[in-house]
């Protein structure tokens, strides 16, 4: 994982391993596993299944549409398993161009343009970044009066 950062997409699935519940717990999870002191997770195969599918949607919206991702599940022992997960993340798609069209030339200036547009040139095509512009630069132009607010209103019903 060299483009994005593990801990977000640790926090985009569902498998996780089991967990002393405080570090303060710490010495009495290594005696006992009871429940007061540590969280068991079990391992649900069809969720493992869903987390591949969740792991390239993830890579997708950043940009990685060739992401592959592959696990390996391993017996550790009596209710015991470690799991591995091996993602290839592949070539980004890259923005080649960017075209801002105006309906009129003084509609946005070219300083307002540049601070709203956040992908760039040969940067991966990241849909996240590129959505949430998009809610925040309508708003902007919608509050200036310059889009009418019956567009608005019907634009976010189709939305939801």
């Amino acid at each position: 994982m060299k483009s994005v950062k593990q801990s977000e997409l640790l926090s985009n699935i569902y498998t996780t391993a089991s967990y002393c519940n405080s570090f303060i717990l710490k010495p009495f999870c290594w005696i006992s596993h009871a429940k007061y002191f540590f969280t068991k997770k079990y391992l649900d195969r069809q969720e493992l299944g869903r987390d591949l599918l969740r792991i390239r949607v993830f890579y997708w919206k950043r940009g990685y549409r060739e992401t592959e991702v592959d696990t390996a599940v391993v017996n550790r022992g009596h209710n015991k398993v470690g799991v591995t997960l091996f993602i290839k993340e592949g070539p980004p798609t890259l923005v080649s161009d960017i075209i801002v069209n105006q309906p009129t030339p003084t509609l946005l200036s070219q300083r307002e343009i540049n601070k709203r547009v956040v992908l760039s040139k040969n940067s991966p095509l990241n849909m996240i970044r590129l959505d949430c512009r998009r809610g925040s630069s309508t708003r902007a132009m919608q509050m200036r009066r310059w889009i009418p607010q019956s567009y608005w209103t019907q634009h976010r019903a189709r939305r939801w």
